[in-house]
C-alpha cells in the first residue's frame, strides 16, 4: 500500500506535543520498516521549516528536523512541476484552500493517489479522500 502524507503528519511527528504524535509516529515507523510507502511533496518540506521556524525553532533544528524526514526509507518526496502548480491555482478556487494544502492535494491527484492521510478537514470533500492517520494505521 502507498500513502500520500499531508504536511500535518510530519509535523505531529516532529513536534513535542501534539495530539496526533504518537499516531504519526506509529504510521513514519510502519514506512521506515517497508510496511507501507508514502509520498509527500516538496511542498511538504518547505511547510515544515515555516511551521517549525514560526514555532520558534532554532535553524539547527529545523535542518535536523528536515534530515529526520528526508532520511525516512520508502518515503518519496515528490517535486512540483508548472502542471501541479497550476492545478493548484484551480484547487485554491474549486474548494477554498491555502496555497499550501492546494500544492500538497495537486502533487498527491498528479502522482496518482487516490486518498491522502491528513488531519486537516479543510481537505475533505476535495479531488481525493482525505482519510485520518488512525484509519491509515488499521490497514
Amino acid at each position: 500500500m502507498k500513502y500520500f502524507l499531508d504536511t500535518n503528519v510530519l509535523i505531529a511527528h516532529l513536534k513535542k506535543k501534539d495530539e496526533f504524535k504518537t499516531e504519526a509516529g506509529k504510521l513514519l515507523r510502519q514506512i521506515d520498516d517497508g510496511k507501507v510507502s508514502a509520498e509527500i511533496s516538496v511542498a511538504s518540506m518547505i511547510k515544515i521549516a515555516y511551521v517549525l521556524k514560526s514555532a520558534g525553532m532554532k535553524q539547527a533544528e529545523i535542518t535536523e528536523a528536515l534530515d529526520i524526514i528526508h532520511q525516512i526509507r520508502n518515503l518519496e518526496i515528490v517535486p512540483i512541476r508548472w502542471d501541479t502548480h497550476r492545478l493548484a491555482a484551480e484547487y485554491m478556487g474549486a474548494y477554498a484552500l491555502k496555497q499550501f494544502d492546494a500544492l500538497i492535494l495537486s502533487t498527491a491527484v498528479m502522482n496518482g493517489a487516490k486518498e491522502i492521510v491528513s488531519e486537516d478537514r479543510d481537505l475533505d470533500h476535495t479531488a481525493i479522500e482525505r482519510i485520518g492517520i488512525a484509519k491509515a494505521l488499521k490497514r
